[in-house]
C-alpha cells in the first residue's frame, strides 16, 4: 500500500499481541483493520529490532492516524512507533499513570514500554510539547527530572495530586494549566492513554493504577480537542476550536495471563467502546 495514500482520522485499528480482547466486543462488527502480532518474539515490555522493522512494515501504510488499540501497558512503545510517523510539529497529550521516561535496564538502545516519551522526546524533532497526565508527583521526579531540565517547558505535567484535588472541587489550578497550554497554540495533538490512568472502580489493567474518572478525563479531552470529542455529546467548542487530531492510542488491557476474568474484559470493554467512538477531526 502506498505510503502517500489519503489518510483518515476515522481509521480504526485493533493490533493484538496477546488474548486480551478475545472477551471483548466493541470491535466487533466495525471497520477496525485487525493485526496479529502474537506470533511475532521480542515484543513483551521491550521491542528489539527485528520485531520493530517487522510491525513498522506492516502499520506504516496506515500512518498516525486515528484510533489504535494495541493491548496491555506492556505495549506501550507502540506509541512510538506511531508519534514515529508523524511529519509536522504536533502536541503529545498522554494519559498515564507512570512516566514511561525510565532509563531501561538494557540501554537506551531498546526501545520499552517504560522508556517510550524519553525516547520520543529526544529522537522526533516535531514533537514540540508533550502534556503527561496521571503519574504521582514523586515518579516524575525520580524518572524523569533530567529531562524536565533539559527540555525545559516541552514538558508540562498534571500529576496525580493536581487531579485528585481537582475531582475534589478543586480543579482551578489544573484548567488553568490547561489553558496556558492550548490557548493561541493551533499545534495539532496526538493522543496516547494508557488506562493504568483510570482508578481501579472504572476499570482494571495489570499495572499500578491512579485515580483519575471518566467526567474529568473526557473533560479534559474537550479541552484539549477544542471540541467535544463525544459524538452524542453537545458540541461546544472551546479555546481550541480549530485545533486538528491526528490521532489516538489507547492500551491497558487485563491480560489472560493476569488471571482475566469477565468483569475485568466487561469494564474494558466498556471503555474501549467509548474511546472507539470519539470524533477525531
Amino acid at each position: 500500500m502506498d505510503r502517500n495514500m489519503e489518510k483518515k482520522t476515522d481509521t480504526k485499528m485493533l493490533l493484538e499481541f496477546t488474548d486480551s480482547y478475545r472477551e471483548q466486543t466493541f470491535y466487533r462488527g466495525g471497520s477496525f483493520i485487525r493485526m496479529d502480532f502474537s506470533g511475532i518474539r521480542g515484543t513483551d515490555s521491550y521491542l528489539d529490532e527485528m520485531a520493530r522493522e517487522e510491525i513498522l512494515n506492516r502499520i506504516r501504510p496506515y500512518g498516525a492516524e486515528g484510533i489504535h488499540f494495541f493491548d496491555s501497558g506492556n505495549y506501550h512503545y507502540m506509541s512510538r512507533l506511531f508519534t514515529g510517523m508523524i511529519d509536522e510539529d504536533y502536541i503529545l497529550v498522554d494519559f498515564d499513570h507512570h512516566t514511561d521516561m525510565q532509563i531501561p535496564a538494557f540501554g537506551l538502545e531498546l526501545l520499552s514500554c517504560g522508556s517510550w516519551l524519553r525516547h520520543a522526546l529526544m529522537e522526533e524533532p516535531h514533537l514540540k510539547k508533550v502534556l503527561l497526565i496521571g503519574p504521582p508527583a514523586e515518579m516524575i521526579r525520580e524518572t524523569a527530572q533530567d529531562l524536565t531540565e533539559e527540555f525545559g517547558d516541552r514538558i508540562v505535567t498534571i500529576p496525580e495530586e493536581e487531579i485528585g484535588a481537582a475531582q475534589a472541587g478543586e480543579s482551578g489550578p489544573l484548567m488553568e494549566k490547561l489553558r496556558r497550554l492550548f490557548t493561541g497554540n493551533a499545534l495539532p495533538v496526538y493522543f496516547s492513554v494508557d488506562k493504568d490512568v483510570f482508578s481501579v472502580d472504572i476499570l482494571r489493567t495489570n499495572w499500578d493504577q491512579g485515580i483519575l474518572g471518566e467526567d474529568l478525563f473526557f473533560e479534559i479531552l474537550r479541552i484539549c480537542a477544542g471540541y467535544e470529542m463525544r459524538g452524542g455529546c453537545s458540541q461546544t467548542e472551546s479555546e481550541g476550536a480549530n485545533r486538528r487530531i491526528i490521532g489516538m492510542d489507547v492500551c491497558g488491557e487485563f491480560p489472560a495471563f493476569a488471571g482475566g476474568d469477565a468483569e475485568a474484559a466487561e469494564e474494558n470493554d466498556r471503555m474501549n467502546g467509548k474511546l472507539a467512538e470519539l470524533k477525531l477531526r
